[in-house]
């Protein structure tokens, strides 16, 4: 039976959840449920390319709950749940989490997802009493989903694992446009990171592993700038290496990027600290383009990476691991295998259904009122 169902985000930036946003969106309509994609936070500079690509699928945009407040975001959204006739929320990120949890009884939804996509699940108590009023709750890696019933204090059995959509998209340049683009020589040696610029995702120690390592490379850190590039920038000309780092802002041809690199870098902070990634769609795309990506160690993405590609958090051990990832021969081909086992796990085919039938499930269950 097909669903409507309101995937609701913090704001219309095209970060790695809201890119994962519009993938399922797409995927899901085209199997005949009506999907709608919801804001929290309304009209936002840098919006305009996530609205024009969503509306481009054929897909309906609401501003949705405006207001600083959680509990004014709640009646916002529960008004709109009611109006548009929702079946099931989908929520990226926290504070849509938590707003869809409280909100859909009172818009006279079926249920709502709790979807996890890092792996912070320390609520305190009253968020934690919010995140059972959910329905069902999915994880994109199984480390979290397993921890999550003792976390929330909910039933493992409406507790999914589903990994994340990998990007169908083909390149939109050439890997020498790409060079050209970023002012690197056609034998230069390259590493990308793909994160937003924030300080979560710890860009700095990555820059500062480049600084000391003992191969000759480049570094092209890609994403929306949240208020560190100034500070990344300083970083880099402190060390000397501000000539061999770009920062080319938001990429959406990153598949294109991908072509043009030698190596991948994650450094956001791993499990165990106060926030953790859940599992990094940035690392996904890294590793399916056939690229070794060094990382720091986190549970969520182990099963994506070479064990040697794994290491401590320090920028000597980084270094050392890009080091090896650029030099050793058998790196790529390692990557390669990885990467077409990866590409069938994640494949659209693969992962659609499982949203479809957590949907589905989303709508038959009851919360713990």
């Amino acid at each position: 039976m097909p669903l409507r169902v309101a995937i609701l985000l913090q704001h219309w930036l095209l970060g790695g959840a809201e890119r994962q946003a519009l993938h399922v969106a797409r995927a899901l309509q085209a199997k005949g449920h009506h999907l709608e994609l919801w804001s929290l936070e309304g009209a936002h500079p840098g919006a305009a390319q996530a609205l024009e690509r969503a509306r481009a699928g054929g897909l309906t945009t609401v501003d949705a709950g405006h207001g600083r407040s959680t509990m004014a975001r709640v009646l916002a959204v529960s008004a709109r749940l009611r109006a548009r006739r929702i079946d099931v929320v989908l929520p990226f990120t926290v504070t849509p989490n938590l707003v869809a949890a409280a909100s859909w009884r009172l818009g006279g939804a079926r249920g709502s997802v709790w979807n996890q996509r890092d792996s912070y699940l320390d609520l305190g108590v009253a968020r934690a009493f919010v995140a059972r009023q959910a329905t069902v709750y999915v994880s994109n890696a199984e480390p979290v989903r397993a921890r999550v019933p003792g976390a929330f204090g909910v039933d493992a059995a409406r507790c999914l694992c589903i990994p994340n959509i990998l990007d169908p998209a083909v390149a939109l340049r050439t890997v020498a446009q790409w060079r050209k683009a970023l002012a690197l020589a056609a034998d230069a040696r390259v590493i990308v990171s793909l994160a937003r610029l924030h300080p979560k995702k710890r860009i700095d120690l990555a820059i500062r592993a480049l600084a000391a390592m003992k191969v000759g490379a480049s570094m092209v850190v890609a994403g929306l700038d949240q208020g560190a590039l100034s500070s990344l920038r300083e970083v880099a000309r402190s060390l000397g290496v501000e000539g061999r780092v770009r920062f080319p802002g938001h990429v959406d041809d990153v598949t294109g990027l991908l072509a043009a690199c030698d190596a991948g870098i994650y450094t956001s902070s791993p499990a165990g600290e106060a926030w953790g990634e859940g599992s990094s769609n940035a690392v996904l795309e890294v590793v399916t383009a056939g690229l070794p990506c060094v990382c720091v160690d986190d549970p969520a993405i182990r099963a994506f990476v070479d064990p040697a590609d794994i290491a401590a958090d320090t920028p000597a051990a980084l270094a050392a691991a890009l080091d090896g990832a650029l030099t050793d021969p058998g790196a790529r081909p390692r990557a390669a295998v990885r990467a077409e086992a990866l590409r069938k796990r994640h494949a659209p085919e693969v992962v659609v259904p499982l949203w479809e039938e957590a949907l589905l499930r989303a709508a038959r269950a009851r919360g713990t009122a």
